[in-house]
């Protein structure tokens, strides 16, 4: 099971943006939910900014971090776990991981491969923050723009009638 956990710097909330089951593996849908950083192994990532690896069963000052992970993503055992911190320079973007069921374990050399994996996924979602941030402006500016269209067409309308000879005879009239 792999899963991507996005941080808003604002809200200093992390959440879940993304996941994946191997096939069969039948999780429930855990996107956007909001991580208790205190209470999870992607938490513990994102507050000490480091990589974890375990390749079996969790060392005992994981294994309580460990047990509520499993819970939250509806796995029952865990018989490894990656995860790395997702960061451009300083600043935290989220977390990446990856957990393993048995048989299968996790290996030093693998979390070096999410480690670059995790590079290249961080500048793809701040590339996408970014877009989505320009198109927020953008939207704003066209919202902007129709009310500008709509006074200019207002006041043409207005004009052609206030111009108009027979604007100009009721005019005189009054």
């Amino acid at each position: 099971v792999g899963e991507v956990c996005l941080f808003d710097s604002q809200s200093g909330q992390l959440a879940v943006g993304a996941w994946r089951s191997t096939d069969g593996v039948k999780l429930p849908d855990t996107t956007n939910a909001v991580i208790d950083m205190r209470r999870d192994l992607a938490g513990w990532i994102a507050r000490e900014r480091k990589p974890l690896l375990f390749a079996e069963a969790p060392p005992a000052e994981h294994a309580e971090l460990a047990r509520l992970t499993e819970a939250r993503v509806g796995l029952t055992a865990l018989s490894g776990y990656m995860g790395v911190p997702l960061l451009a320079g300083q600043e935290l973007v989220g977390t990446l991981s990856l957990f393993a069921q048995p048989p299968t374990t996790f290996h030093e050399h693998e979390l070096g491969i999410l480690q670059n994996i995790a590079n290249q996924a961080t500048i793809a979602i701040r590339n996408a923050a970014q877009v989505r941030a320009r198109e927020a402006v953008l939207k704003s500016q066209i919202a902007e723009l129709k009310i500008e269209v709509d006074r200019a067409r207002r006041d043409t309308q207005v004009s052609e009638v206030t111009e108009s000879e027979y604007f100009q005879q009721l005019k005189s009239r009054v």
